[in-house]
């Protein structure tokens, strides 16, 4: 496997970020998952508290299995930091707000997540839920561009997920041969680049 010093150095530089320390609860810490080798980058809002609690990205019960479910591949390979790259517009878990976690703060992803992406280089990106999407494309209607299409972002390929939470079941369940479709196209294209990543 390629060494990356530089994505290395930044790794370094977030780990040690104090932006938002002050609003942040005292157990947030940062939390991504990955290295320079990987090609699928996933990224969400922001971790969980469990999440943070067991410092692994989509490690909680729920919308991590089911997201996991959706990508088709063993649990190992979900979490094989050589072909996925975890993160979020937000590193730390942001806390408990009045209707579910809190926004994570906006100078986090302007700070860190292009940074991250244009050293990575990936053959995909992933967006979970609609403030990711609205982080890249924030003048595309984001349940319009849940197609199962990619979009182009700095000249990589995205492609929208919805939620895996249960919050989000009536969404699922009122577009179930949507979702199908999508889930068939993210299974599709991790199949190709997971094979492609472990003949190398």
């Amino acid at each position: 496997m390629k060494s990356h010093p530089e994505l290395d150095r930044l790794h370094a530089r977030i780990r040690a970020c104090t932006l938002c320390k002050a609003i942040l609860p005292p157990e947030s810490k940062p939390l991504f998952q990955g290295n320079g080798n990987a090609r699928i980058v996933v990224i969400s809002q922001a971790p969980s508290r469990l999440a943070n609690q067991l410092r692994k990205k989509w490690a909680d019960n729920l919308s991590g299995k089911t997201l996991r479910a959706w990508f088709g591949v063993p649990d190992d390979i979900f979490w094989d930091e050589n072909i996925f790259y975890l993160t979020a517009l937000g590193k730390c878990y942001p806390g408990k707000g009045t209707g579910g976690d809190r926004l994570p703060p906006p100078i986090c992803a302007q700070t860190w997540l292009e940074k991250e992406l244009l050293l990575l280089q990936p053959s995909l990106i992933v967006t979970v839920g609609g403030r990711s999407f609205s982080w890249f494309f924030p003048d595309k209607e984001y349940d319009a561009s849940m197609n199962a299409k990619t979009l182009l972002w700095n000249g990589l390929q995205v492609l929208a997920l919805p939620h895996p939470s249960g919050a989000n079941n009536r969404w699922k369940s009122q577009n179930k041969e949507r979702l199908e479709c999508i889930i068939g196209e993210l299974r599709r294209r991790t199949k190709m680049i997971v094979k492609a990543a472990l003949d190398s």
